[in-house]
């Protein structure tokens, strides 16, 4: 089960200028979310002025809401590996909790060799312009059809899963849906990433879950063991107590 991924599981969200009205972060903190990411690139570009106060916005709030926060950045190869991490190292991502992530999987890119290189490159030069291993988030779908073979390079960053289920959980609280999710049976990851554990695992993304507003927001199960590797600022802080019944029946 999912179960085995994430021993110490918590939930977060990342959500993109397409999250309006307002993102209800209070709410969200109250009802057991712990991280954030936050869409702030899209290749080297952050958009129009609205879209980058709207970044900006989600960023403070969530911070100030008490998140972990961090960013995610929209990776094509078309869009040059140079301009887009110069780009990303232009805000100051010491301030964030959590590394980038790099989002692939557009499918306008070309499939092959060079296309994996271009990815490995990016990772592996972020990681050199900012000391810390960004997250790669990706699919199934992208990576196994577009990456040829697996990347032993690729294999040594944190890896986002995104896949959803057939079921969601609409509607329901916190502690039932994280409980559904966790007994669900693992979905395949790439062929890169297959026998090991993902950092995160970008669950469901369907209208209304849990916001009162009615806000689209994409779900994340991470560990939060995982989590505090990658964060020195919480490497002594216990995994928040959501809910005693649920920390039951997760042991099971």
């Amino acid at each position: 089960p999912v179960s085995e991924w994430f021993p110490n599981p918590v939930l977060g969200v990342d959500v993109s200028k397409w999250q309006r009205p307002d993102v209800p972060w209070k709410e969200l903190r109250a009802a057991g979310f712990q991280f954030a990411i936050i869409k702030t690139w899209h290749g080297p570009w952050r958009g129009g002025p609205e879209d980058v106060a709207c970044c900006d916005r989600q960023y403070r709030e969530a911070k100030d809401a008490g998140f972990v926060v961090g960013r995610y950045a929209w990776w094509r190869k078309t869009f040059g590996l140079e301009a887009q991490v110069s780009a990303w190292c232009s805000l100051p991502w010491e301030n964030d909790d959590l590394p980038l992530m790099v989002d692939a999987e557009d499918p306008n890119d070309p499939k092959g060799v060079d296309t994996r290189t271009d990815l490995e490159s990016t990772l592996c030069s972020l990681y050199d312009r900012q000391g810390r291993p960004p997250i790669l988030s990706s699919g199934s779908w992208w990576m196994d059809a577009w990456l040829p073979g697996e990347s032993t390079i690729l294999a040594n960053f944190p890896y986002a899963h995104a896949a959803y289920p057939k079921v969601n959980a609409t509607g329901v609280q916190y502690e039932e849906a994280l409980r559904e999710w966790l007994a669900m049976e693992q979905p395949n990851l790439p062929r890169t990433f297959r026998g090991r554990s993902p950092f995160m695992w970008q669950c469901d993304g369907d209208k209304g879950l849990y916001l009162p507003n009615g806000v689209d927001v994409d779900i994340d199960i991470a560990d939060w063991d995982a989590i505090k590797k990658l964060v020195p600022a919480l490497r002594n802080t216990p995994r928040p107590n959501i809910d005693p019944r649920f920390d039951d029946r997760a042991t099971r």
